[in-house]
């Protein structure tokens, strides 16, 4: 499961400037909208201590990187949403100039640029929770 996964999500890159690259990629998002749901679902449930994941002294910190790691697949999607949109844009745009893609391409990567920053506080946050502070 884990090759194949990872099979879909590198192919997905390697085309993503084709039509075969949006399937792939459209289908890849499909799979992370019951993946992130399943593990909120494991890491909330367990921080509850009603879970799956054995809490206790000194075990809260695998739930908790759990949660936020799955809320950095929250954001890992918005930014591939933004990204996916941007392959029609750049068509669009290669046909000569557009105020309205333009504009619209200005916002989407002011909004990208605040969710990479956000996406890079999280992933940081994962890599605290890693050394078990609590």
């Amino acid at each position: 499961m884990f090759i194949a996964g990872l099979s879909l999500t590198w192919t997905a890159f390697f085309q993503r400037e084709t039509d075969l690259g949006i399937r792939l990629t459209k289908i890849d998002e499909a799979l992370r909208f019951i993946l992130i749901p399943a593990l909120l679902i494991v890491a909330v449930t367990s921080l509850l201590g009603q879970g799956p994941l054995a809490v206790g002294e000194g075990a809260l910190w695998r739930p908790a990187k759990i949660t936020v790691y799955s809320l950095m697949l929250v954001i890992g999607l918005g930014m591939r949403f933004i990204m996916r949109a941007w392959t029609t844009r750049f068509r669009r745009l290669a046909e000569g100039p557009n105020p309205q893609e333009e504009a619209a391409l200005k916002r989407e990567i002011d909004i990208g640029r605040g969710l990479a920053y956000v996406y890079w506080i999280g992933i940081a946050s994962v890599a605290f929770l890693s050394a078990k502070p609590f």
